[in-house]
Parts: structure tokens; sequence; C-alpha cells
């Protein structure tokens, strides 16, 4: 067949134009479905990561969650209830029962000695903190019309104190009565206040008495055989799960609460421990 014999029919204006619409869309749709082609797996990829994502955190805020309830549960078969319980973290510590060990804590008085049990005992001064009406209903002491309150003005609340600093405080009273030249000040309450001071060494030797009975330590302690001495001796410096002090301590100070003694009040007109203030009383004779 010749180049003139074959058939070719002329493109109107309407079918150019259709042609051309044709020809664009094709030219846009294409790279349209490239492109889709080429990002979904990683549209797919991200989606996964957060899902991922949002899986792991779930189950850390569910296990710290249950850790938590499980640590509440444990620290209330162990102690009473107490605002400081967020300041307990266990750590294990192994105590030095030498007798030649040099302690900061034990020798003739010094400057530096004195300083280490001030800083224990809070400078020998029970550091007060605020409790709301609901933590007296926890420790069973709420609704008592003698409780001490701090004004509204001062924030309110009732008065409280955390137990291990009164604990030390007995403590490093009874080995200030054991150097009597050294702290001669308490040696003269002897004959000022007898009856107070007696009452005060006995107090604090019947509470660390039931705080160690309370505690009833079941550590085991071992046996050595040592070097020019018969008899089998004991090896004090044994292994114990302790809670840090310093974190407590720390929780103790952020909580103090300053106020003058003129700003705290009575629950009520009635102080329902007369007994008690009768006692008080008397001592101070």
């Amino acid at each position: 067949m010749s180049f003139t014999s074959q058939n070719y029919s002329l493109i109107t204006g309407e079918d150019e134009d259709a042609q051309e619409k044709a020809f664009s869309s094709q030219l846009t749709i294409r790279p349209v479905e490239v492109r889709r082609h080429r990002w979904w797996p990683w549209a797919l990829h991200g989606a996964l990561i957060s899902l991922y994502t949002i899986v792991f955190l779930t189950w850390a805020v569910s296990l710290h969650r249950s850790r938590s309830v499980k640590f509440n549960k444990c620290a209330s078969k162990q102690s009473m209830y107490s605002p400081a319980h967020e300041a307990v973290h266990y750590e294990t510590i192994r105590f030095n029962g030498s007798l030649d060990f040099p302690s900061p804590y034990a020798g003739p008085p010094s400057p530096a000695i004195d300083a280490a049990w001030d800083r224990i005992t809070t400078n020998n001064a029970l550091w007060t903190i605020r409790l709301s009406d609901d933590d007296l209903r926890r420790i069973h002491k709420a609704g008592r019309p003698s409780n001490v309150r701090y004004r509204l003005e001062d924030g309110g609340g009732n008065m409280g104190s955390i137990e291990v600093f009164h604990q030390l405080h007995c403590l490093n009273m009874l080995r200030k009565y054991t150097y009597p030249k050294e702290y001669p000040e308490l040696q003269n309450l002897w004959t000022t206040r007898p009856k107070f001071i007696r009452s005060h060494l006995d107090h604090c030797i019947e509470m660390i008495r039931q705080n160690l009975m309370c505690a009833s330590d079941i550590g085991v302690i071992s046996y050595d055989w040592i070097s020019g001495w018969d008899k089998p001796f004991p090896d004090f410096n044994t292994y114990h799960k302790c809670r840090n002090f310093d974190s407590i301590l720390d929780w103790a100070e952020r909580h103090r609460v300053r106020v003058p003694s003129s700003h705290i009040q009575r629950s009520g007109d009635e102080i329902d421990l007369e007994l008690v203030v009768i006692k008080a009383h008397q001592l101070e004779l």
C-alpha cells in the first residue's frame, strides 16, 4: 500500500482538546501513583514505631504502678502509715561492728563528733512537719481536742514529727551522760531537776528498747576463730537491708514547718491529756 493510499482524518478542535486532556491526565496521575507506592512503606514503618512506643509506655506505666502498689503493701506491713513513705529507699549496707572501728559518732566528745550527732538529731530538736486531718486519721490520732494545730495564716494543718529523730535524740542523750565531765550542763540537772532527768533518761531507754524489740532484727551473726582468742568470736560485720537515712533527713528538711511557738493552736477548749500534763508539771519540781 502506498503512502498516498492510507486514510487519515482531520482532527477537529474538540478532538485535539480531548487528546490533550487525556495526555495531561496521564502525566499528572502517573507520578502521584509512583509517589504513593514510594512512601507507603515509610508511613507503615512510622505507624508501627508509634504503636510499639505506645505499647511500651503503657507497659512501663503499668509496671511502675504495680511495683508501687506492691511497695506500698509491703511498707504497710512493715510500718504504720507515714507521709514520709515516699522518701523510703532501700539499700544493702554492711555494718562495721569492729571494736576499734573509728566511727564519726563514737569516742571521746569532740567538736567533730558533736557536729555529726547534731546533724542526725537535727540539732537535738525535733523538726516539726505538717499533718493533714487524713494523716491523723491514718495514724489513729484524729478528732482529739489535744491535737496541736497551725494557724490558717501559716498554712493550717496539725503538728507532727518523724520518730527516727526522737530515737536518735534519746540515744544521743545517753551518750552524753556517759561523759559527765565533757557535758557538765547535763550533769547539773541531777542537782537542779533530779526527777525530770531521771524520768527523761528512763523514757529514752524505754523508747529505744521498744523500738529495737519492735524491729526485732533477724539478721544472722556468724562466728570465727580469732588469733590469740580461745573462744568463738562473733562477727558483727553483717549485711542489712536499710532505709537510706539521708533521703529521710532530706524529706524532713523539705517538709519542715518553721513558725513561732505563739502561732500554734489548740483544736478545742478541752485537753484530754490531763494525767500527762500533771505528771509533766510534777517533774518540773
